[in-house]
């Protein structure tokens, strides 16, 4: 007997790294409390208190600490077999999320069969059932010399179940959601629909191979505005969207309102309404939060809501000589793959010329600046020769001396 109710379990803690819940945060499809209402409701199930759901009915149960992809719900519910089922996902895919978890073993979704005793064992006691994730495995080359490997191997699957815990798996989250569902968003099941946008992307590419005709496709919201010099390419863009002249956004949604500035370069990203990435910046696989501003370079990290990096400054993601390091819970752990960048919390700003180190987060409402000993204060009124800044002022390396009176 399939289950018509969806039960929540409250949250263990917060969100280590960023402000405000889970339910808020940002995906590929809008926020977490929406992406899970649209699962939710593709099964017809009414989310309810426990207490509020009759007896001997069943139920699903969900943490509310957790990321489930509606595919993974349907795989869940469809499973067959007696008693208590919970969600656990195989192949390369359920590996990688493992690893994402770091040691959180309680499973995000279950299948109980009635309401008794307590939520939280009948979670920790229900049988897994593992799903086949019907993954395809992508190869990502590496620089030579600088990893143990060549190359990077990440599967993609409709598949996603994924405790939220540290700001390092609410990316993750992310990354992992980003190729199905831009192809849900792209690729309209309407004709009247897709196939203009086939031809425009056809035109776009100047070519009829299928993988150059479908980097090209993109799906535009209205009121959103591309610069005829800008490359758009295999993104999704909400409403009211500017991409600035000479802009390049790959892999992308950019939600309501946001922007990429002029030679902007954005790839694999995922920016909430209003962000806005500012001229000459570049980021690679990072979330950027509602109103924050990317302005220098980062890859693999996190920018809360409201919060700012300039132009000149650095968020590092890998470091040499072992893998980066993350502070989890108290624990120092190593990131997935050995790669992560920086998390900056809500309203903090990273001043120009600012590098952090990979793996770092920083906290909220700061100001960061590089040290004023380097910064230029002090100018001498004339001096010629080379100088280097030292202490807010000039220090001459060779001093001129000074021209005697005719």
């Amino acid at each position: 007997m399939l289950p018509r109710f969806a039960v929540l379990l409250p949250p263990r803690s917060p969100i280590e790294g960023l402000e405000g819940p889970l339910d808020v945060q940002t995906l590929p499809e809008g926020t977490v409390q929406l992406a899970r209402a649209d699962a939710l409701r593709r099964h017809k199930l009414e989310l309810r208190a426990w207490g509020a759901v009759p007896l001997d009915a069943p139920r699903l149960l969900l943490r509310s600490d957790a990321v489930v992809s509606a595919a993974a719900l349907a795989g869940l519910l469809a499973a067959g077999g007696p008693g208590d089922r919970a969600l656990q996902i195989g192949g390369a895919t359920g590996a990688l999320l493992r690893q994402l978890a770091f040691d959180d073993a309680l499973p995000t979704a279950a299948v109980l069969s009635d309401g008794q005793g307590d939520p939280l064992d009948r979670l920790q006691a229900a049988r897994a059932v593992e799903l086949d994730p019907k993954e395809r495995l992508h190869h990502f080359a590496l620089a030579p010399g600088q990893f143990d490997q060549d190359s990077l191997t990440l599967p993609i699957s409709d598949l996603l179940a994924l405790p939220v815990r540290h700001w390092i798996q609410l990316l993750w989250a992310n990354l992992l959601r980003l190729p199905a569902g831009l192809l849900r968003q792209i690729s309209s099941a309407n004709p009247l629909i897709f196939l203009p946008q086939l031809l425009g992307a056809a035109w776009r590419s100047q070519s009829l191979r299928p993988l150059a005709v479908g980097g090209a496709m993109r799906r535009v919201g209205r009121g959103s505005r591309i610069h005829p010099s800008a490359v758009v390419e295999a993104s999704w863009l909400g409403r009211g969207v500017t991409v600035g002249a000479g802009a390049v956004v790959r892999g992308c949604v950019l939600h309501d309102g946001s922007a990429v500035e002029e030679h902007g370069l954005v790839e694999g990203c995922v920016l909430a309404p209003r962000a806005r990435v500012q001229r000459k910046a570049m980021i690679k696989f990072s979330l950027i939060g509602a109103g924050a501003m990317a302005a220098g370079y980062m890859q693999l990290g996190v920018l809360d809501n409201g919060a700012a990096f300039k132009l000149t400054s650095a968020l590092m993601d890998q470091a040499f000589g072992g893998p980066v390091e993350l502070n989890i819970g108290g624990q120092r752990r190593p990131a997935p793959m050995g790669l992560a960048g920086v998390c900056v919390g809500a309203r903090t700003v990273v001043g120009a010329g600012v590098l952090v180190a990979p793996g770092r987060t920083i906290p909220p409402d700061l100001q960061i600046m590089p040290t004023p000993a380097l910064v230029l204060r002090r100018l001498p009124s004339a001096a010629t020769g080379r100088a280097l800044v030292e202490d807010g002022g000039l220090r001459l390396l060779d001093p001129q001396p000074a021209a005697r009176p005719a």
